[in-house]
């Protein structure tokens, strides 16, 4: 069987995976250009993370789900690589390094 599947059947109850798929869409409509594609994956997984987080804080109190390990905030390290992705392409853009590495480069 799908590990996903098994896993979110645990974790949160089935109406929460269809706003998962809501939030993953609508943010996918807010995408203008292909350097935002990073950030809004990122910023995905974040939301994702932080819905099932705020659920388990609601179900079993914020005592058991941070300090008990209720909540695995683990999930949260998902987006970094997106982020960090997104970060440092804007500092190349903005700085114009690509330009210079190139032109190094080709003399």
């Amino acid at each position: 069987m799908n590990p996903f599947i098994v896993q979110s059947s645990f974790l949160v109850p089935p109406v929460f995976i269809l706003l998962f798929f809501g939030v993953s869409a609508g943010l996918a409509f807010l995408i203008k250009e292909r350097e935002e594609i990073y950030f809004y994956s990122g910023l995905s997984l974040f939301l994702t993370s932080l819905i099932y987080f705020l659920y388990y804080i609601i179900k079993s109190g914020f005592q058991q789900a941070y300090f008990e390990s209720k909540a695995d905030i683990s999930y949260f390290i998902f987006s970094i690589p997106f982020f960090l992705f997104h970060i440092i392409q804007n500092e190349i853009k903005e700085t114009n390094l690509g330009e210079k590495a190139l032109s190094v480069k080709n003399e």
